[in-house]
């Protein structure tokens, strides 16, 4: 086994040079492509993994039915019947009242 980790070092020639120039050459790709390294988010939209997708699809959902939830939990909704019963009364209160000053003024 140390045999092996030992054989896996790369050999070194004047003290370690061959390690420097790699780290100078690996420097100077880096400086001339200039592009900044990926953000969180880009990272977690692009890598593909199944629980990045889950989690985006979470988020998108409840982003989109969080309006819906505060939109359709306030009172109740009614039905035709229901706002048609709630027009006549409203409409017979005012021709009663309308009757009733008309009456007043006929007096």
């Amino acid at each position: 086994m140390q045999e092996l980790k030992q054989t896996d070092k790369a050999p070194t020639t004047s003290g370690g040079s061959e390690v420097s120039n790699v780290s100078k050459s690996t420097s100077a790709t880096a400086a001339a492509s200039s592009k900044p390294p990926p953000s969180r988010i880009q990272y977690y939209l692009n890598s593909g993994s199944k629980r990045h997708v889950f989690v985006g699809l979470l988020l998108v959902s409840a982003i989109s039915c969080a309006p819906w939830f505060l939109l359709t939990s306030g009172s109740k909704h009614q039905n035709h019947a229901d706002y048609m019963d709630q027009a006549e009364k409203a409409r017979q209160s005012r021709l009663s009242s309308s009757a009733a000053q008309a009456a007043a003024d006929a007096a």
